[in-house]
């Protein structure tokens, strides 16, 4: 049995899609000096899309070297896209 729904997704704005990131990924909400750059680039990856955020971010929660967050970072984004198949419609609202 097949079933198709579509789901309208309200994105985050860069700002916010940040903020919820740092509050999940770091202990404090604050993310250090030298994993922020690194931090900010994966949360960027993440297209404001709230699932997508907290589910990257709370795999990288408890990481605490530029190493770990490196090795970790894209395979942890790209394993969470994966997850959709290739042809996945996946339907964003342009109000931000």
């Amino acid at each position: 049995m097949e079933a198709e729904e579509s789901i309208e997704v309200q994105r985050l704005s860069r700002d916010e899609g940040w903020e919820l990131f740092e509050r999940i990924a770091f202990k404090g909400g604050h993310s250090p000096e030298e994993l922020k750059e690194c931090a900010r680039t994966i949360a960027d990856e993440c297209a404001g899309l709230p699932v997508a955020i907290n589910v990257v971010a709370g795999a990288m929660r408890g990481k605490t070297t530029l190493d770990e967050w490196n090795s970790l970072a894209s395979e942890k984004c790209n394993a969470f896209f994966s997850t959709y198949p290739e042809n996945y419609n996946v339907l964003l609202d342009s109000h931000q």
